[in-house]
Formats: C-alpha cells, structure tokens, sequence
C-alpha cells in the first residue's frame, strides 16, 4: 500500500503516483483510491443529477455529478471515466484507463472535490514563493497563471502550487500542492525540470528537484491577471469590493460550489475572502495579447519588491 500527501490531504492507494506526489510520513490517511470497475447503469436509478456541464470540441461532450441514494457522490467524465465517492468510508472508487485525460480530470477537479469535503476553500490560479514572499497569480485560462509562475521559478523562485490554490480551512494558510506546473512543451522552463508528463494540451512538469517550495506560508500577495489590448501592460490596486468581488469570481470549482456545496460559499469562503480582503495586498495586472513574457515578469518583479 501506498502513502501520499496533497496539500496535506492524505491518501493511501495501490496505484503508483509516485510521478506526481510526495509520499507521506504517516499510515493515517484521509481518503483510499481504489481502480475497479465501479459504474453499472441501476446506479443512476437511485441518483439525483446535480448537474450536466457539456464541453465544447469534445466527440463526447459532457460531465456529469450524480448523487447516490442521498450520500454518495459519481462523477462521469466524457463517458469513459468514472468516480465514485463514498465520504463516509472515505473511498475514492475511479474506473477507466490511466492515461493523460485521466491525471488531468484527476489533478483538477477530483482532487478539488476533496479538498472541499475537508473543508478548504480554493482559487484558480497558481502560487510561487519569489524573494521570500508568497505571491498567488489569478485569472481564466490563458491570462498567464502559470506563465508568470514559470518566470519567477526562473529568476530564482519556487513552485508551490498550480491550477489549485487550496486554504487550509483551520490557518488559512497555504500547503504546498503538486510538485508541477502545466505549461506548453514551447516553454524554457520545460528544460530546467527533472522530468515531464503529457497531459492532454499541456505538459505537466515536475519540479520536485529543488524548485517546489513544500512549507506551508501565508499570503503576501494577489495578482489577478487579464488580456486586455485596450489597457496593455499596466496594473491597479484592487480596493473595497473589488477584492472580495475578484476573489469570488475565481473560485475553483464553480458548479461544485453552486450543486453540491450551496453552503460553502456562505460557510467558508465569504469569511475567508473577507479577511484576505482587509489583511492582503491585492493588484488587477493587465497586459496586452503581445506583450512579451519577459515584459510582463519585470512588472511583476517591481510589484512584488514594493510589497510592504
């Protein structure tokens, strides 16, 4: 039996994930993941829908959560995988073949799942440690999260997460996440890991050799980024409600939060935000569809040496 730790969630497995997780010091464990073949059709007799998402430029476009007879949980994602989750047993049950769709389902939103059924609230975005700071970067797909991330690992930084930002819901702090980045193979940064793992668009790179920051740190700073060709490379100081609006706006996870945790939000995530808000410098950075990596970096770079 294996070991393992994500974001101080621990699991205990079979499976091999040795690639992508760091073993954990302790046989306790939050949830098992077992690989069987768990979906049979008289399981959706007894299910309620929670919600059907369908994704664009798919040959089977959907996902699908079910909940079970009222207590368990499955997750169908594009017909050919299934998870199962029983929170009572704290079982994890995943049929389909493991491949790069299947991390990446895995990697996102399984292990969000989790994560909220322990209780911590999550942003999308990814998170470095550069000059002794712990800065978070913000915005949809394509704003540059994990760009930014990679330049400040370059100029001397660490990783500590991608994709998922997870709170600790007791300090609030943040536990390091998967020892990785997902970037395009056209990156630099591509040559400095120790190895990489397909993952359907992107790769996902490991950088467990010296350049994962594993403390756990709080917060110095929030940069929620965006492609605007009308404002081009510049920046402003978030302030009122703009923070906890911006905050809210890119939580991990939407239609979890919206189908299956209603009252987390209200629970969890408004009090959390709202204590970032008063506590945590936060910035909107703009830059322009051609800007230059590099141009965008030193930006960022002045941002975080002023930081009080």
């Amino acid at each position: 039996m294996n070991y393992y730790d994500m974001f101080g969630v621990k699991i205990r497995t079979k499976l091999d994930f040795s690639d992508f997780l760091y073993p954990s010091m302790t046989k306790s464990y939050d949830f098992e993941i077992v690989h069987e073949n768990v979906f049979a059709e008289d399981i959706l007799k007894s299910s309620e829908i929670l919600y059907r998402r369908f994704i664009y430029g798919e040959a089977i476009p959907f996902e699908e959560f079910f909940k079970v007879d009222g207590k368990y949980y499955l997750l169908r994602w594009l017909s050919q995988y299934n998870f199962f989750i029983d929170p009572e047993k704290r079982l994890l049950s995943i049929d389909g073949k493991l491949d790069g769709e299947f991390f990446c389902i895995f990697f996102s939103r399984i292990l969000s799942f989790l994560l909220y059924l322990k209780g911590y609230s999550q942003l999308h975005g990814s998170a470095v440690r550069y000059q002794d700071k712990t800065v978070c970067f913000i915005g949809k797909s394509g704003s540059g999260k994990s760009t930014s991330a990679s330049l400040c690992v370059k100029n001397g930084g660490k990783i500590i997460t991608d994709d998922i930002i997870a709170f600790h819901p007791k300090d609030h702090k943040l536990r390091s996440g998967l020892p990785s980045l997902r970037l395009f193979s056209s990156s630099p940064l591509v040559k400095m890991a120790k190895q990489s793992f397909d993952e359907v668009d992107k790769l996902r790179v490991d950088f467990s050799n010296g350049l994962h920051y594993t403390e756990t740190s709080a917060i110095n700073a929030f940069f929620f980024l965006e492609v605007n060709d009308e404002k081009g490379l510049s920046f402003n100081r978030l302030k009122g409600n703009e923070t906890m609006l911006h905050l809210i706006s890119n939580v991990y996870g939407k239609y979890f939060l919206k189908n299956v945790f209603s009252e987390f939000l209200h629970t969890k995530n408004v009090p959390i935000f709202s204590r970032f808000s008063n506590e945590i410098p936060m910035f909107k950075v703009y830059r322009h569809s051609n800007t230059k990596p590099d141009e965008l970096f030193e930006l960022i770079h002045t941002l975080v040496s002023n930081l009080d």
